[in-house]
């Protein structure tokens, strides 16, 4: 069945592509917990590893923008109200754009240049040991970024959870995160989902879009992605709206994609919103968005070289799946980027992190010598990963006689 089929399998490389890149542009009935629950585990899953990472990267960016620990004078910095005299004044957001039809939040800070990095972090020590709400939240933020010491989620934790103690709204969205995630400490979500939910609704935009997405991810665990959460849409609307990456990848790969908890589907808003997320380098925003352009699927104008370029960055954030869509798109004639190397290496990649697509194609590169030597074993043991989650073509090729003996081997 294979042989003598190289120019078979790169001709059909091209459409192949373009099959796979659309199967996950469709509508409603896909997400469908009824009728499809493995797409389900999948999104789910991608929602959650997704989320780890953009929670992280969302408040490092947050701490790190605008802020003293990275000021022009670098002389160290406190938050505005933040002093040895007790007490806070919480002056939480200033808006900024960043993008198109974009804000994030960034904090104001008032920095005593008078002070080295030392003298701030002892200070802030002090203050924090002597029950100042905010000097609390930012020692929280010292551990949580690095900022002069060694990071520490233990002693971030800490501090974050001492000030949201004293109703500090951003300090409980921080805490509850770090709780709902086992982050320096032990899970508890029971306390998580109550801050969250008291810093949503004093409009902190990361407790509303943490607050939304866990609120939907718990509902998608017990099988109700058609249970409507109107509350929790809505405060992923109005964080999203403020920038938050979190918010604007869930209401766009998810929510409005796909229709679910009540949202009715509307692809062009979740197309807006995953554009968005995109721009914040949201990895599964990046993977779902480059395969548009590759294919000019949702309305979105077709542009190879832009999608190429956003699968190579969701894959360098550890995308299998778009490791596996490059590796076809590479090693194909028909889009005049032909490098079989690096083809080879993306179907690696892609192959060893579980994508089905991505273990055929890399079976089949073994199979044929293209970008690597010729190895029949190998062939027959990335087919035989790829059969074992399900994959007809997979299990067709292990009836050939080479493939079959090959895989007697492994």
């Amino acid at each position: 069945m294979f042989t003598s089929m190289r120019s078979v399998w790169r001709k059909a490389a091209g459409v192949a592509a373009l099959a796979f890149m659309l199967a996950p542009m469709t509508g409603h009935a896909e997400w469908n917990a009824a009728n499809d629950e493995a797409n389900r585990q999948r999104m789910m899953s991608d929602m959650r590893s997704n989320a780890a990472a953009a929670d992280r990267r969302s408040f490092e960016s947050q701490q790190r923008s605008s802020s003293g620990y990275t000021s022009r004078t670098d002389s160290g910095a406190s938050y505005s109200g933040a002093s040895s005299g007790g007490g806070y004044q919480y002056k939480p957001y200033e808006y900024v754009p960043q993008g198109p039809k974009s804000v994030v939040a960034t904090y104001y800070f008032t920095v005593r240049v008078q002070e080295t990095e030392g003298q701030t972090i002892a200070r802030l020590q002090s203050e924090a040991a002597g029950g100042n709400a905010q000097s609390q939240f930012d020692l929280g933020r010292v551990y949580y970024t690095g900022y002069g010491v060694p990071a520490d989620n233990m002693q971030a934790r800490k501090w974050f959870c001492e000030a949201a103690k004293q109703d500090h709204p951003i300090a409980k969205s921080q805490c509850a995160g770090m709780m709902y995630n086992g982050q320096g400490g032990p899970e508890d979500t029971a306390q998580a989902m109550l801050y969250l939910k008291e810093a949503a609704s004093k409009g902190d935009p990361y407790g509303q879009a943490l607050y939304g997405f866990f609120t939907l991810a718990e509902a998608a665990h017990r099988g109700e992605v058609d249970a409507p959460l109107p509350e929790a849409i809505a405060y992923l609307v109005k964080a999203a709206d403020q920038g938050q990456l979190v918010a604007q990848a869930t209401l766009g790969t998810v929510v409005y994609f796909y229709g679910t908890n009540g949202a009715a589907q509307d692809v062009p808003r979740a197309v807006g919103y995953i554009r968005l997320a995109a721009a914040q380098n949201d990895p599964l925003s990046m993977d779902m968005l480059g395969m548009m352009y590759v294919s000019g699927a949702n309305g979105v104008e077709r542009n190879p070289a832009e999608g190429v370029r956003l699968l190579k960055a969701a894959a360098a954030a550890g995308k299998a799946d778009a490791a596996g869509v490059l590796a076809i798109l590479i090693s194909a004639d028909d889009f005049g980027m032909r490098d079989d190397a690096a083809a080879f290496a993306y179907a690696q990649q892609a192959a060893r992190g579980g994508d089905k697509q991505g273990q055929v194609v890399l079976a089949k590169f073994y199979y044929f010598g293209q970008g690597t030597d010729k190895n029949i074993v190998e062939a027959a043991r990335w087919f035989t990963a790829a059969a074992a989650q399900g994959d007809p073509e997979s299990m067709e090729a292990l009836k050939e006689a080479d493939l079959a003996e090959a895989a007697k081997q492994l």
